[in-house]
């Protein structure tokens, strides 16, 4: 059987499933129902997504039985328990700067330690949308939107070649937080 695929305007939430033993966590997406009032969801992002991966939660913390998501839900945040092994939550993803600044004493080894999201090339982009910088940190491009040296966004961009490959790292600290608690985070894997 054939099956369409189109992109809809209807809302969708991503949220995360959380296996309690290992603290690995799924994606599932939560879609309004349509006309008839089904809901379709691939397999690979459904609530029976066996899809886990990996999670680096703040502090090694997470919720680690069904009590521990029951209070999640008794403290207002919008979880399911599932199954008896899993807590299934609502999320919200923060971004921040992990650099206010860019000045000389910063090293090729500090970025590649503390920058973990990936960019396009700023050379891709329409011209005059990034600008180049040089903020004095040897074999590195800084590139940003708006600011200088001093003032770096999170969308600024540091351009190297370390070990013969280019990259190219986003200044951004992405965190999935559990929404409605203050308790549960990790680190956006995407």
């Amino acid at each position: 059987v054939n099956s369409f695929h189109s992109w809809a305007n209807a809302w969708c939430s991503v949220q995360v499933k959380i296996d309690f033993e290992s603290g690995y966590t799924a994606i599932v997406n939560e879609v309004e129902p349509d006309h008839a009032g089904a809901a379709q969801v691939e397999p690979q992002v459904s609530l029976d997504t066996l899809n886990f991966f990996k999670t680096y939660w703040t502090d090694g913390i997470y919720p680690s039985d069904m009590n521990a998501c029951l209070n999640l839900i008794a403290g207002g945040a919008s979880c399911v328990v599932h199954e008896g092994k899993y807590c299934i939550c609502d999320t919200t993803v923060v971004d921040s700067a992990v650099f206010a600044s860019a000045d000389s004493s910063m090293s090729i080894d500090q970025l590649l330690t503390d920058l973990r999201t990936g960019a396009v090339d700023p050379s891709t982009f329409d011209s005059g949308t990034y600008n180049s910088l040089n903020c004095g940190i040897e074999g590195v491009t800084v590139y940003s939107k708006s600011g200088d040296c001093s003032s770096l966004a999170s969308d600024s961009i540091f351009a190297f070649t370390n070990k013969s490959k280019a990259y190219f790292l986003k200044n951004m600290h992405s965190t999935v937080h559990i929404s409605g608690s203050t308790d549960y985070s990790f680190r956006n894997p995407v």
